[in-house]
Parts: C-alpha cells; sequence; structure tokens
C-alpha cells in the first residue's frame, strides 16, 4: 500500500476552513464552533449534572426501604439512612 498523498487528507475529510452560509443557525455552534466562553460554559453544566446527580441521590436514598437484609455489604448503604444509624 502505498504512503498517504496530501491530497488523500483532504479527500478524507481534513479540509482547510471554507466559507460557509451565515445565516444558517445552529444549536451545535455551526461550522467550527470554538466560543470564547467555553471553559465557563463547561464548569456551568459540570456544576449543573453535580447538584442534579446529588438531588437524585439523596431523594434515592431517603426512599429507600430494604424488606430483606442484604447478605453481604453493597455500596448503596453508605448513603442509606437505614445503615447509617446501624
Amino acid at each position: 500500500m502505498a504512503p498517504m498523498q496530501n491530497d488523500d487528507v483532504v479527500a478524507s475529510g481534513a479540509v482547510s476552513r471554507y466559507p460557509y452560509p451565515k445565516q444558517v443557525w445552529s444549536p451545535a455552534g455551526g461550522w467550527w464552533a470554538q466560543p470564547k466562553t467555553w471553559k465557563s460554559n463547561t464548569a456551568i453544566a459540570a456544576l449543573g449534572m453535580i447538584v442534579t446527580l446529588g438531588a437524585v441521590w439523596s431523594v434515592s436514598a431517603e426512599k429507600e426501604k430494604r424488606y430483606q437484609q442484604p447478605k453481604r455489604w453493597i455500596p448503596s448503604m453508605l448513603a442509606s439512612i437505614l445503615y447509617l444509624l446501624f
């Protein structure tokens, strides 16, 4: 097999930037999106996910009921109020 030529790379999608229609809006950011505030956007999204996960975890721990004791230790026992008291 012959080594890849520069023309092969361009044909496979690695193209330089080209003019694109400015009137087209995309929720993903459009062509070559690299917003200036990507770090703060990522931090805000991560914080939102952590808060949501914490709320779901808390509600789950409050509502957990076991009608039969586990035969071995399981990770959810760390968050359950039933097992923190004993």
